[in-house]
């Protein structure tokens, strides 16, 4: 048996799948801030009664830092995870999209591959320090209009147009959706104009331009909100034969997980892994990660750790143990001298060019 976990920011999912790859058992459960408990009620709905046997374990999202786990256990960049959840559940996508509770990502898989074969990564993007694009955003809103997030989803599905939304702040959409409500503006095109706002922002601060290959998969818990796929579908400009919504869109990942793990994990008991999580406490989480410079298959890494993206989003370990830097900043030839990427050579070249004028 494969179990994959993924520890989210706002909830923890789990997959067990059976040694032909199948899913058997599949669970969600909230966080809740308290992601040792989540994970041990995912594991008492999912894990064979039996006892006795062994059990191959992956592991990602960004909620496993704050926990101990079991040596044995397989850890995998959320990148790597997403990507092989889609091949296995949705093999044909170009593009992948996903929108979580705090995180929203973007990948551009290879276009030739085989069905369950680990995945080329040409390109990926996600948001960096704000969580106004993501689910988390669209269930505040939720909130401030007193609906629960299902009711929310229908009014905007089914809305005949979208209003003018504030994307790229909550703050800003706070006010924009309160001077709706004063002008009488029907709930579900403000609704619908909250989703199309992220939507657009999507586009406008991680894909920044790059264009979204089709066929387009949606991914993330966010995405059992129909409104979030009829706005990805009208702001992308493609029909529903070319724009995907996953069937299960909050266990992506952690089917990445698992199929990772059978491809690099070895067995371990089963009773000593469900002992450990028993005695798991949630800790404080470590905030960097640091690793030796290598070269990378998208953009060479002088190691300098300097770019304005954390480890989670550059480093990343594929099946082979080949380590992998996912980068969206250091692009281009590195000049260890000026530092690391295209935006340190800039502020060099801006300031020599500025101390040349003046003296």
């Amino acid at each position: 048996m494969i179990l994959g976990l993924d520890i989210g920011s706002t909830s923890s999912k789990g997959v067990l799948l059976n040694d032909s790859g199948q899913i058997v058992r599949q669970a969600e459960v909230r966080c809740m801030g308290n992601q040792a408990e989540a994970v041990r009620e995912v594991a008492s709905r999912i894990l064979p009664t039996d006892k006795n046997g062994d059990i191959i374990v992956g592991l990602t999202g960004c909620g496993r830092h704050v926990l101990d786990w079991p040596e044995g256990v397989i850890q995998f960049n959320a990148i790597l995870s997403l990507a092989g959840g889609v091949a296995r559940t949705n093999p044909e996508s170009r593009s992948v999209i996903e929108i979580g509770g705090h995180a929203s990502r973007w990948l551009l898989l290879s276009e030739e591959r085989l069905r369950d074969a680990e995945p080329e990564i040409q390109d990926f993007a996600m948001n960096e320090r704000c969580a106004a694009g993501s689910g988390a955003f669209i269930e505040q809103q939720a909130s401030r209009l007193k609906m629960s997030i299902e009711e929310f989803s229908e009014v905007a599905a089914f809305a005949q147009r979208g209003s003018t939304v504030a994307g790229r702040c909550s703050v800003f959409a706070k006010t924009d959706m309160i001077h709706l409500q004063q002008k009488g503006t029907p709930v579900g095109e403000i609704a619908y104009g909250l989703f199309l706002a992220l939507a657009r922002n999507f586009v406008a601060s991680i894909l920044r331009g790059r264009s979204c290959e089709i066929p387009v998969f949606l991914t993330g818990g966010a995405v059992r909100n129909q409104g979030l796929v009829r706005a990805f579908e009208e702001v992308l400009g493609i029909g529903t034969e070319h724009l995907r919504a996953a069937a299960n869109p909050s266990f992506t990942s952690a089917v990445g997980a698992a199929v990772n793990a059978s491809c690099a994990g070895e067995p371990i008991s089963l009773n000593r892994f469900e002992n450990a999580i028993l005695d798991m406490k949630t800790e404080e989480a470590e905030t960097t990660t640091i690793l030796p410079p290598f070269q990378s298959g998208l953009s060479p890494c002088c190691g300098c750790r300097s770019c304005e993206v954390r480890s989670e989003q550059r480093w990343a370990r594929s099946f082979q143990e080949k380590r992998r830097a996912f980068s969206q900043f250091c692009r281009g030839s590195i000049d260890t001298s000026r530092g690391c990427g295209p935006a340190a050579s800039f502020l060099h070249d801006g300031v020599s060019a500025l101390l040349g004028c003046l003296f």
